[in-house]
């Protein structure tokens, strides 16, 4: 499918780097996508120019209707069985918090350290800079965060990048740490480090 879409709607789209490589073979009114599905925000371009009105998100939730959503989508798992799957599966636990949560509250032994805002980069296949212990969409890979409620949103953003098995830990570090279970001081908080077991 051929879709025709005003450049000024491709630099805004994709930015100006992208816009300035293509610039000068450009018909100044617009531009040819072969076989790319533009997005509503492209095409509303189309039709009203640069200051037309973006259409809206859809039908907003609550923050409640969120987290609800995204942990109807998971296998949830306690640390009981995170402290099984780690030791006799090779579960790999993708530690999100930061660095102080880490310092004060201690890690789980094997985590990997993966600050929730590089996480998607250090996970999927594709990135440049994925995570060496990240080999395939097979894997178990439990999301852990303090309490496990930014857990839940962010294992199923790698549910929708092809990790099926992607999941989060009940509870968080918390829940590890009532469970009687093991904590150890963080490693130097470098991204990817595992933290000792």
């Amino acid at each position: 499918m051929t879709i025709a879409v005003p450049a000024c709607c491709i630099q805004q789209r994709f930015g100006r780097q992208f816009f300035g490589a293509f610039a000068a073979d450009l018909n100044p009114q617009e531009f040819t996508l072969d076989g790319l599905e533009a997005s509503p925000r492209v095409l509303m371009c189309e039709s009203g120019g640069v200051n037309a009105p973006l259409p809206g998100p859809g039908p907003s939730l609550t923050l409640e209707q969120l987290l609800a959503r995204a942990r109807s989508q998971l296998h949830r798992i306690t640390p009981l069985e995170l402290a099984s799957a780690m030791q006799r599966h090779g579960a790999i636990a993708l530690d999100t918090r930061t660095p102080s949560d880490r310092a004060l509250y201690g890690c789980i032994p094997g985590s990997l350290h993966t600050p929730r805002t590089v996480l998607e980069w250090r996970v999927a296949l594709d990135a440049p800079l994925k995570l060496p212990e990240i080999t395939g969409h097979d894997q178990l890979l439990v999301v852990v965060c303090n309490e496990g409620f930014s857990s839940g949103l962010a294992a199923m953003t790698l549910q929708q990048l092809g990790f099926h098995r992607a999941t989060d830990l009940i509870g968080g570090v918390m829940a590890w740490r009532e469970a009687g279970l093991p904590l150890v001081d963080a490693v130097g908080d470098e991204i990817g480090i595992q933290t000792d077991t």
